[in-house]
């Protein structure tokens, strides 16, 4: 016997109560079990369950020696009625939860010095801790990247220290040292320092215009 939508249910819908007394009592497989983990009496879960038969039209349950065993019509409404729990709950769950969910979509600027280096790490703790996040990483110069924040093209970038103030909200979040490299034969690191006019004198490597690093980044004979 299986349970059709036309005998469905003779009087009223089906309240979740029942269900969830009948996906207990089907699972238990006895009336003092199911009341136990549902925190009622016994009689409750009875009525409940009898209700229900009385409603589909089909018994659920034989009472037997060993407890409550499933007929066929009760094991097709716990595979049918089973699933609309789990559901429930995961959208109790999923709806509790929207008020500290973290979601959306974030596209942020890095430099090539943090792409290169940090970015990697960086995704790796952040994908699985924000797993609602989508993110679109785009590389380039701190120049580009200011102008970008500014029309809303990047939501944020991670850039080098501005040579001038900025009209946007900056937040430092590392500090970097510096070198001079040159030759060991070049008397320019034979010091124990330099100053910036001593280096004016020498041939120098620098970044692109675009970038604002410092520009002097080697020295070379």
């Amino acid at each position: 016997m299986s349970i059709t939508h036309r005998d469905r249910i003779k009087g009223d819908t089906l309240e979740l109560r029942q269900i969830q007394y009948f996906v207990a009592l089907f699972e238990e497989g006895s009336v003092t079990a199911a009341s136990r983990r549902l925190n009622v009496v016994q009689p409750a879960v009875s009525m409940q369950i009898a209700k229900m038969e009385a409603e589909l039209g089909h018994q659920l349950f034989k009472r037997m020696p060993k407890g409550m065993v499933p007929t066929h019509a009760g094991r097709e409404a716990y595979r049918r009625l089973a699933p609309i729990l789990t559901d429930l709950r995961s959208a109790r769950d999923d709806l509790a939860a929207i008020g500290n969910k973290v979601a959306g979509h974030l596209s942020i600027g890095v430099i090539a010095s943090v792409s290169n280096n940090a970015l990697s790490e960086c995704l790796l703790t952040f994908c699985p801790a924000y797993p609602d996040v989508s993110l679109r990483i785009t590389g380039g110069y701190t120049v580009e990247f200011q102008e970008m924040v500014r029309n809303g093209t990047l939501d944020l970038a991670i850039i080098n220290a501005p040579a001038r103030r900025l009209a946007l909200p900056v937040t430092p979040i590392i500090r970097e040292t510096l070198v001079l490299a040159a030759a060991a034969e070049n008397p320019v690191g034979q010091g124990p320092a330099i100053d910036l006019a001593s280096i004016a004198l020498h041939r120098v490597m620098a970044c692109e215009a675009s970038s604002t690093t410092p520009r002097v980044m080697s020295v070379s004979c």
